[in-house]
């Protein structure tokens, strides 16, 4: 069969090669962005707690609609669309999808955890993107709410 040394490296170099001279598919995924929100089960908007990013401007968040399915004894799907209102009247809307598990103690609270995804926006830079959600059921409930958990948006934005 002969030395298939010199072959393999051959192949090797042009594999390398090959690798060094494509561009990335997409580039960049965009820009880093993170929210928290302090999520109220209440009728109204809630407070962004904390912002960077391109959704730095954005203050305050509606839930448009919004559901939940229990999947497994201890574990429920929600999903639905938030939207985020920001300064100069600029909103992103986003939907998400999350699964909470409502195996918890004192040590371990409750955790959500699961995806967004933006699918319509009016504020400059913001055409596309989503990341992870994570929800912390340490917080505490304003008067009149239902219960909350604080709710993190993690990912990246461009447009």
């Amino acid at each position: 069969m002969g030395d298939m040394k010199p072959l393999l490296l051959a192949a090797g170099a042009a594999l390398v090669l090959t690798t060094l001279s494509v561009p990335a598919a997409s580039g960049a995924p965009g820009a880093k962005t993170v929210v928290v929100v302090d999520t109220q089960f209440i009728d109204g908007p809630n407070q962004v707690l904390q912002a960077s990013g391109p959704l730095a401007s954005c203050t305050e968040v509606l839930d448009l609609e919004g559901d939940g399915v229990q999947i497994s004894t201890n574990k429920v799907l929600f999903f639905g669309v938030k939207e985020f209102g920001c300064e100069g009247g600029s909103t992103v809307t986003v939907s998400y999808e999350a699964t909470s598990n409502f195996i918890a103690s004192e040590h371990r609270p409750g955790r959500t955890s699961g995806t967004w995804t933006v699918v319509d926006s009016t504020l400059d830079g913001v055409e596309s993107g989503g990341g992870v959600l994570k929800g912390d059921a340490r917080c505490e409930p304003v008067a009149g709410a239902d219960g909350c958990i604080i709710d993190t948006f993690r990912g990246h934005v461009s447009g």
